[in-house]
This record gives structure tokens, C-alpha cells and sequence, in this order.
């Protein structure tokens, strides 16, 4: 009966989500012509040198959600680490920018369908 144990089918190693977070990140970012802001410090980076932070740290049972994802340069990620002293105020930021985004899509979608209506007539 003990061998039993050694026959039981091994779980898949979870994938590494990464590459997810760092997608929704980005998409759900305001971006400058390819800029993106540190929401810490305030500087402007590139595509490649941005890095995406979960405001709740994934080690404290934070998900890869839009909204617990920010842009943060290396420096400020590398000194916040899962320290969660910021959460609450990055939490309400994030949540202002999405809803801002949200409208500012809206709002195109509109304009976009009213643009569209007066081209037929």
C-alpha cells in the first residue's frame, strides 16, 4: 500500500506570470508616445526600463489584475519590495486612473460612432 504514494500523478509547476502582469500592466498604463511615468518618483521611461509592480505584493496574496498593477521604475520598485506601507494610497491612484480610462474610452467610442453616423449622411 505505501508504493501506492510513489505512482500519484505530479502537478504541472504552475507558469510564471510575468509575462501576464506585465502585459495588462502596460496596456492598462497611461502611455506618452511610448512613455511611461514611475507613479513614485515621476519620471518618464521607456517601454523596456518601466517596470510593472503589484501594489499588493503576489508573496501577500496580491493578484496580476489591473487593478493591482502599476508602472514603477527599477529604483523605486527595488526599494518598495512587498513593503506595504503605500498600498492604500497606490490602491486609490490605480483605481482614479482606471476609471479615467475607462471614460476617456467612452468618450472616443462616441465621438467615433457620431463621426461614423455623419459620414452617411
Amino acid at each position: 500500500m505505501a508504493l501506492f504514494g510513489l505512482f500519484k500523478k505530479k502537478k504541472a509547476p504552475k507558469k510564471s506570470s510575468y509575462k501576464l502582469s506585465r502585459s495588462v500592466g502596460l496596456t492598462t498604463a497611461v502611455s506618452h508616445h511610448g512613455w511611461y511615468q514611475c507613479v513614485h518618483c515621476g519620471k518618464n521611461f521607456r517601454k523596456g526600463d518601466i517596470q510593472i509592480d503589484h501594489i499588493i505584493p503576489r508573496s501577500k496574496g496580491g493578484t496580476d489584475s489591473a487593478e493591482n498593477l502599476q508602472c514603477l521604475c527599477k529604483l523605486c520598485n527595488q526599494k518598495k519590495s512587498n513593503n506595504m506601507q503605500q498600498t492604500k494610497v497606490d490602491l486609490k491612484r490605480r483605481a482614479k486612473q482606471l476609471s479615467q480610462m475607462k471614460k476617456d474610452s467612452a468618450k472616443k467610442e462616441k465621438q467615433a460612432k457620431k463621426a461614423a453616423k455623419s459620414k452617411r449622411h
